[in-house]
C-alpha cells in the first residue's frame, strides 16, 4: 500500500506526492469520500499524476491518497445480461428492469462441469448458470489460475457465495465465486487465429457488399444525422452474435429508453450489456466507458462467445481528452478484436467491434487503417428521405485510402458476394452487383498499381473457387434476399 498527498488539481487530474513504489494504471483512493481515480504516469521524484473518473469538485491539495497496489477493476458474474451500467460498471436502475440490489441476493442455479481432483488451467469452463432464457453464463476459471478442483457442487448460490476450490502446485487454496474480478487492462488466455465467418446482419446490403467479419474491426461514418444511429441499431439487432455489448455516448433518458424498448421489441436485450456516458459525464469518464465496454466484452469472449461491442460514437467517447490518452484508448480497442482459440482447448471465440464517427474525426484515420469494412453514409437531402442512405462510392474510395491494400481479405470476401448476387434472377440485384465489380476493378491505388492488381487478381481468383459451389451460394443468396 502506498499512501500520498494531493499536490495540485488541474482540470479532470491530480498531481499526488510521495507515491514511491506506485505503478501506472493502479487505483487510487483520494480524500474523505475515497473518489476514485487512476494512476496515468508516475516520476521519478514519486510525484504520480491520477485521472479522476468522478471529477475533481470534492478534492482538495492536502487530501490524502492510498493506492493498494492494484489495478482498477471492475465485477463482473451472473446477473450483468440485460442491465445498464455506467462508465465505471455501477448499476443504473432504469424502468421496469430488476434492481441490481435484488439481483445480487437472488439465488443462481449453478450446473458443475469439472469434477473432484480434476486439473484445469485459466479460461476452463467449470459450471453454467442460465441467466435466463437467451442466455447461459459459462463459469470459467480466473486468470491466472490452475490447479486441481478440491470442491465443486452443483446448487444454488449468490454471486457472493463460494461455490467452490481450487489448489494451486504450491498447495495454496483459492476460493471460486459466481462472481470474478476484472481489470480494465487485463489479459487474456487465447491466441489469435485468421478472422472466422461473417455475421448474418439481416441487412441485404451489408450482408452483400460490405459482411462483417467475426473478429473484425468495422467503421460507419457519417454527418450529423445521416442515420448512424439507426443503422448500426438495424445492423446490432438482427445479427446472430452471442452477446453484444453497447456503449452508447452522450445518450439523453430519452433516447437511451428508446434503444432498451428497441432491444427488447427485438428479443435482443436478455444477451446485451449496455453502458452509457450520458451528456453530462465528464471526459474521463467517457474514456473509461470505452476500457469498461472492452473489459465486458473480453469476459464474455472468454467464455467461447463471438462477442459484438457497438460503440455509438467513438468520436463523442474520445472528445475533450488529450490526443496522446484517445490514442492510448484507441490502441487498446483495436487490440481487443479479433478471433481466438484457448491456449490449452480447443474452443473458438471472437470480439467483433463495430463504431460510428463523424466522418471529418482523426479517429477515422486511426481506426480506418484497422479496419476491414467501411461505410459511409451520404447526408439526408432532405427531409423524410429515409432513415440512411449508403453512399457506396464514397465508402469503397474511402476504405482504399484507409485500408493497406496488402489486407486485400476485404476484397475477397466482397468480390465472392458480389458475384454470388450478379447470378441473381432479380435483374436490378444483379445489374447493382456488375456496377460495384466494376467500380472495384477500378479503385485507383495513389502509385502502387501493381500491389492492386495483386490484390484484384487474388479477390476474383477467390471468386471463382467460391462460386464452385453455386447451390451453396444460391442457398445463401435465397435467404439474405427473403430477411
Amino acid at each position: 500500500m502506498v499512501k500520498g498527498v494531493v499536490l495540485s488539481l488541474a482540470g479532470e487530474h491530480a498531481v499526488i506526492g510521495n507515491m514511491h513504489g506506485a505503478r501506472v494504471y493502479h487505483a487510487v483512493r483520494i480524500g474523505k469520500k475515497n473518489i476514485l481515480g487512476q494512476i496515468v504516469a508516475v516520476e521519478s521524484d514519486g510525484r504520480a499524476v491520477a485521472r479522476i473518473f468522478d471529477g475533481i469538485c470534492t478534492l482538495s491539495i492536502g487530501d490524502a491518497a492510498v493506492s493498494d497496489g492494484a489495478p482498477v477493476s471492475i465485477g463482473l458474474g451472473v446477473g450483468i445480461m440485460g442491465r445498464v451500467f455506467d462508465p465505471l460498471l455501477r448499476p443504473i436502475d432504469i424502468g421496469t428492469v430488476p434492481r441490481y440490489e435484488q439481483l445480487r441476493q437472488k439465488k443462481w442455479q449453478l450446473n458443475v462441469i469439472s469434477s473432484f481432483a480434476q486439473q484445469v488451467n485459466e479460461g476452463d469452463v467449470i459450471g453454467t448458470v442460465k441467466e435466463n432464457s437467451s442466455f447461459v453464463h459459462k463459469i470459467t476459471v480466473p486468470y491466472g489460475l490452475s490447479g486441481s478442483v478440491v470442491e465443486l457442487h452443483s446448487g444454488k448460490y449468490r454471486l457472493d457465495d463460494r461455490i467452490g476450490k481450487i489448489k494451486r502446485e504450491d498447495g495454496t487454496i483459492v476460493d471460486i465465486t459466481l462472481e470474478q474480478t476484472v481489470g480494465f487492462r487485463g489479459r487474456r488466455s487465447a491466441v489469435h487465429i485468421a478472422p472466422l465467418d461473417s455475421f448474418r446482419t439481416g441487412t441485404l446490403a451489408t450482408n452483400s457488399f460490405y459482411p462483417i467479419v467475426k473478429g473484425s474491426i468495422n467503421l460507419i461514418v457519417g454527418e450529423r444525422s445521416s442515420g448512424r444511429t439507426e443503422l448500426i441499431n438495424e445492423l446490432c439487432t438482427e445479427t446472430d452474435t452471442d452477446a453484444l455489448v453497447f456503449l452508447v455516448c452522450g445518450y439523453g433518458s430519452t433516447r437511451l429508453t428508446a434503444l432498451l424498448s428497441l432491444l427488447k421489441r427485438k428479443n435482443v436485450l436478455q444477451r446485451s450489456v449496455i453502458l452509457t456516458a450520458s451528456i453530462g459525464c465528464t471526459a474521463q469518464q467517457s474514456v473509461q466507458a470505452v476500457e469498461s465496454a472492452i473489459a465486458v466484452s473480453e469476459y464474455l469472449c472468454a467464455m467461447g462467445y463471438n462477442a459484438m461491442l457497438v460503440i455509438d460514437a467513438l468520436d463523442r467517447a474520445l472528445s475533450g481528452v488529450t490526443a496522446t490518452e484517445a490514442d492510448g484508448v484507441t490502441e487498446l480497442l483495436l487490440r481487443s478484436a479479433g478471433a481466438f482459440k484457448c491456449k490449452k482447448g480447443t474452443t473458438q471465440s471472437s470480439l467483433t467491434v463495430v463504431a460510428t464517427a463523424d466522418a471529418e474525426d482523426s479517429t477515422v484515420e486511426t481506426v480506418g487503417h484497422r479496419a476491414m469494412t467501411y461505410i459511409s453514409l451520404a447526408p439526408r437531402c432532405w427531409e423524410g428521405a429515409g432513415r440512411y442512405g449508403i453512399d457506396t462510392e464514397a465508402s469503397f474510395t474511402r476504405a482504399h485510402e484507409l485500408i493497406p491494400v496488402e489486407r486485400y481479405e476485404t476484397a475477397k470476401e466482397l468480390a465472392a458476394r458480389l458475384a454470388w448476387l450478379s447470378s441473381s434472377s432479380e435483374v436490378a440485384v444483379r445489374e447493382a452487383a456488375q456496377r460495384c465489380i466494376d467500380r472495384l476493378l477500378d479503385l485507383e491505388t495513389g502509385g502502387s498499381a501493381k500491389v492492386a492488381d495483386e490484390m484484384i487478381s487474388k479477390a476474383l481468383g477467390f471468386v471463382r473457387n467460391a462460386c464452385a459451389d453455386f447451390s451453396a451460394s444460391c442457398e445463401y443468396l435465397s435467404r439474405v434476399m427473403s430477411m
